[in-house]
């Protein structure tokens, strides 16, 4: 008997590493990248860079999409009509979704109906934004095979809203050590030894409210920052970056603060291995990975007291927290971080064992090849 076509699993990650830069992208750059090497994986994207040779890559031409306006549709239609074509071959198809993805409910309910299309949506959040009385979100839960999200949180949340079983899958894939010493890599970068480096991790964006972080820094004052040593150091890019250069000048604090821009994935870290002291000032969090990543290299932690960060830092424990937005309370922890240094280190052990005891053996690529399809 001759055999049928092998199914494919579908993951549609419209923006993924190393084209577009944050958590969920990069997360998704490995876990497909890990996935392929046991299944079948077919991606839809929009991303021209992404490669990977056991991967089966449809890439939207987005040439074609530069009508004001059509693009967003525009992508929706490319999306469906790709999956149709393949449908008798797709195992299911991965949807991330954030709060800003209802529009996907234009499209996966009508396939899960008319052409038998199983999809599953995995939540990572984007800010939990309200649902109007009408929503396309709505549809595309009720239709979804199954949904998972990436913390409890998310998971109470929405199954509030769509009034169905959740499951938590924590978006975990493996932390690489930096190859080289902190030593070498100061060297190599000119960074003096001595300096102690405050680093963020993440969009330049209001969601992460960098700003909260650089007003506390630039509130210690340059009589403190230079007792101390201090250097304050942003990775990643967004739309709010030149307005932080702009404070940075206007308060003649250039030789303190720096902006390393779009790193990629494989120097993230060396920056992990030159810190002092990690710093997440988001005001909504799922299960953040550069946190997790901090708590995998041992840093001392402070974090906004907010969903998704309260749940995994215990203040004075494992870290410690600030009232989400507060720069004067940030300055506050700041200094009590530094000029404690055993809370530091007992922290930053207290951090390194819980990631060691509640995250390390957890990783989404074994979940979801695992998943079994009816």
């Amino acid at each position: 008997m001759e055999k049928g076509p092998e199914k494919s699993v579908v993951y549609v990650v419209l923006g993924i590493y190393p084209c577009f830069t944050g958590g969920l992208e990069i997360f998704y750059h490995k876990h497909i990248r890990e996935l392929a090497e046991q299944q079948s994986i077919t991606l839809i994207t929009c991303c021209s860079k992404f490669q990977a040779e056991n991967v089966n890559i449809i890439q939207i031409p987005l040439r074609f999409f530069n009508i004001k306006g059509t693009g967003r549709i525009a992508k929706l239609i490319y999306t469906a009509i790709a999956i149709i074509k393949q449908r008798k071959r797709i195992e299911y198809v991965h949807v991330p979704y954030t709060s800003n993805a209802g529009n996907w409910g234009l499209i996966f309910p009508l396939l899960s109906l008319f052409w038998g299309v199983k999809y599953i949506l995995y939540n990572h959040g984007g800010g939990m934004r309200k649902w109007k009385k009408f929503s396309f979100d709505k549809v595309l839960y009720k239709y979804a095979y199954k949904v998972f999200a990436v913390s409890a949180i998310l998971k109470q949340e929405y199954e509030k809203r769509a009034k169905r079983a959740i499951g938590v899958v924590y978006p975990l894939t493996k932390f690489e050590n930096a190859t080289d010493t902190n030593e070498k890599i100061r060297t190599k970068w000119h960074i003096d030894h001595s300096v102690k480096i405050i680093l963020f991790v993440g969009s330049l964006k209001s969601l992460k409210m960098p700003d909260t972080l650089l007003n506390a820094f630039i509130s210690l004052g340059k009589d403190y920052v230079n007792q101390q040593n201090l250097k304050l150091i942003f990775v990643g890019d967004g739309v709010m970056k030149s307005s932080l250069i702009g404070l940075v000048k206007e308060k003649a604090f250039d030789n303190y603060v720096s902006f390393a821009g779009k790193v990629s994935n494989e120097d993230i870290p060396l920056y992990y291995k030159i810190a002092n002291y990690y710093i997440i000032t988001s005001k909504f969090e799922g299960t953040p990975i550069s946190l997790l990543e901090a708590m995998f290299n041992g840093l001392p932690i402070i974090g906004s007291r907010v969903n998704g960060i309260q749940n995994i830092i215990k203040h004075k424990e494992t870290g410690l927290l600030f009232e989400s937005g507060n720069s004067e309370n940030l300055k506050e922890q700041i200094q009590l971080l530094i000029q404690d240094s055993n809370l530091a280190k007992s922290a930053a052990l207290a951090a390194h064992c819980e990631y060691n005891e509640r995250f390390s053996k957890m990783n989404a690529t074994a979940k979801f090849l695992n998943i079994e399809i009816i």
